[in-house]
């Protein structure tokens, strides 16, 4: 039976790893789970001389070791439109490296990109966690599909609040925000949430 793949996403500035702690966590968590062992977690050591400046995505492919790692320039994605879509049986648990049936889902819904719910409740963006602001503050559905890195730091300095969120909540808030390991709230994407097809 093959291995299955997971994949790791690490913003580098200016040549460092950024929050590099939580990452190798995760890395070793999943090997943990499917291979029983925490042995071949590991980050890179160091970054190529051609990616020391700006912003740099590190991408690390592994299953019970690191089978492969890839930096790119990175740059924010360009997003117009916005859609909530349901697939309540998917499961994005781990951060496989396997992203078809997120893409798949994004593809259908003919947007740049999608809000996924799962019975009704709000989760993930195919790429990001989301966070979700009104007077009252700043909140992200308490049942993502992967629980992110920036998430659990948004989370963890009080920033954000989790809690549940229905797909006929989205209307009592006026701002979306998608936050990953490579933008948050002050650097990423912003959407008026009126601008999201339900």
């Amino acid at each position: 039976m093959k291995k299955p793949l997971f994949s790791e996403v690490l913003r580098v500035s200016d040549g460092r790893f950024c929050r590099p702690g939580p990452h190798l966590e995760r890395m070793a968590a999943t090997m943990e789970r499917f291979f029983g062992s925490r042995a071949g977690a590991r980050l890179p050591d160091g970054v190529p001389a051609g990616m020391r400046t700006g912003i740099v995505k590190c991408r690390v492919l592994y299953d019970d070791a690191v089978r492969g790692v890839e930096f790119e320039p990175y740059t924010v994605r360009h997003i117009d439109s916005i859609a909530v879509v349901r697939a309540d049986g998917l499961d994005y648990t781990y951060k496989y490296a396997d992203r078809s049936e997120l893409e798949r889902l994004r593809k259908a819904s003919g947007c740049d990109e999608v809000i996924i719910a799962r019975d009704g409740y709000l989760t993930d963006t195919s790429f990001s966690n989301i966070v979700l602001g009104d007077a009252s503050g700043l909140y992200t559905p308490d049942r993502p599909l992967l629980a992110g890195t920036r998430r659990a730091e948004l989370l963890c300095s009080g920033r954000v609040t989790a809690r549940p969120v229905r797909v006929e909540d989205l209307k009592h808030y006026a701002w979306l925000w998608l936050v990953n390991a490579m933008m948050g709230l002050d650097d990423g994407i912003r959407l008026p949430v009126d601008a999201v097809r339900i």
